[in-house]
């Protein structure tokens, strides 16, 4: 059966094999990724959901380190508050929208987000909200 396999099976096989063993440093990369681009909530899901997917393959403890340590760490855990924060400026921000004479109350409770959380991964978000505004 081994003389059958063409050499073009062996690539795609070598080839499903590397992205099998890169999947769990991926997955910690793109949840980086989404955290750092002001998403920590989702970023911290991304990889609980994906820590008992990964069991058993090599690198797996790069996945579940990553979803064990991020709680425990101050700077994530104030970046999950202000993503809490974010949000309810948003759904009160919007609640405002639409009248000029709103518009100075709303740039200022981005403002004091931005003042409150500016040191975290949503920095980048609050400036483009406070942009908008």
């Amino acid at each position: 059966a081994r003389a059958s396999v063409t050499d073009a099976q062996k690539a795609d096989a070598e080839a499903l094999r590397a992205a099998v063993l890169a999947a769990p440093a991926a997955i910690v990369k793109r949840a980086e990724t989404i955290r750092d681009m002001g998403h920590p909530a989702d970023a911290l899901a991304s990889l609980q959901t994906a820590a008992p997917r990964v069991k058993g393959a090599p690198g797996e403890d790069a996945v579940t380190s990553a979803a064990a340590a991020w709680p425990k760490d101050t700077a994530f855990r104030k970046a999950l508050d202000a993503e809490k924060q974010f949000d309810a400026t948003e759904t009160a921000a919007a609640k405002l929208a639409g009248k000029k004479e709103n518009a100075e109350k709303v740039a200022a409770m981005w403002r004091k987000l931005l003042e409150e959380f500016g040191d975290t991964c949503l920095r980048a978000r609050i400036e483009e909200r406070l942009a908008a505004k």
